[in-house]
């Protein structure tokens, strides 16, 4: 069995099973981002080249809703402009905390982000949390969010989780994407939109993708034996990174008051080797 290593500070916090390396660290307090994410060994370079939001959420608000929103359907309620757009780095949180759970087979670490008040609204937050499981023999990492509302008039639309961006995506990097038969994209941070596909469909035909480089790739995926319908995108900020994330939609958006956990797990880790 590998080694599991935790090393834990007031604003960094590192997990390691002698496979895989992921790191979350915070300035002064603030809210987590991804840090750190390589494979083993001294050669391994961490993919992360820039802070990044671990998730975004889009929220309708009440006061925004059309006067017979109670007599149409929920799917004509599509948010405007006017809808809430928050992200785990500059949601106006309360608190930011960490907690670890260490046992024989893995380590848990779970990350909250405490009384968000998106609205002047007294009493109208929401929590947010992140688990991400890391076991002792996998070489991948497992990543699932809950999403929990307080107050009356806001509801969840939509959740874009994992997010996993400021990953390396220069020109020693290839995209690898679940686009029909598959597509390849050299220097993929060089481009912004890269792919948005609606899974299952014929622009997404599994659940992952890929970057590779030198002497790695980074592993991208959902686990979802069941299906959901879900958006896999990717897209590149034209200055040499990227951003993966999953645009999830819960059962029950449209409506107010309502809560939503991840009904999969992402998967997320550095293998050896090219595709």
């Amino acid at each position: 069995m590998a080694q599991l290593t935790v090393k834990k500070a007031a604003d960094r916090i590192a997990l390691s099973n002698g496979v895989l390396h992921l790191a979350f660290a915070r300035e002064s307090g603030g809210a987590w981002h991804l840090a750190e994410l390589r494979g083993a060994g001294d050669e391994a370079g961490n993919w992360v080249k820039a802070p990044a939001p671990l998730w975004r959420a889009r929220l309708i608000y009440e006061s925004y809703l059309p006067p017979d929103a109670s007599s149409r359907s929920r799917w004509d309620l599509r948010p405007s402009e006017q809808a809430i757009e928050l992200d785990g780095l500059t949601a106006p949180a309360s608190r930011c905390t960490a907690d670890v759970i260490e046992g024989a087979d893995g380590v848990e670490l779970t990350l909250r982000w405490e009384g968000i008040a998106p609205t002047d609204d007294e009493g109208e937050t929401l929590d947010v949390a992140v688990r991400v499981t890391l076991g002792a023999d996998e070489p991948v990492s497992r990543w699932a969010a809950s999403v929990e509302i307080q107050g009356v008039h806001l509801g969840l639309w939509e959740l874009d989780f994992p997010v996993v961006g400021g990953l390396n995506g220069d020109e020693t990097t290839r995209a690898l994407l679940p686009d029909g038969w598959g597509l390849e994209v050299a220097n993929p941070g060089a481009k912004d939109e890269l792919y948005r596909g609606r899974y299952p469909s014929g622009r997404c035909v599994m659940q992952l993708l890929a970057l590779c480089g030198g002497a790695d790739c980074v592993y991208l995926a959902a686990e979802d034996p069941r299906a959901f319908h879900k958006d896999l995108r990717l897209t590149g900020d034209g200055a040499g990174t990227v951003t993966y994330q999953v645009v999830q939609y819960p059962d029950d958006m449209g409506y107010l008051r309502n809560a939503y956990e991840t009904p999969y797990e992402g998967v997320i880790g550095v293998l050896p080797g090219g595709w």
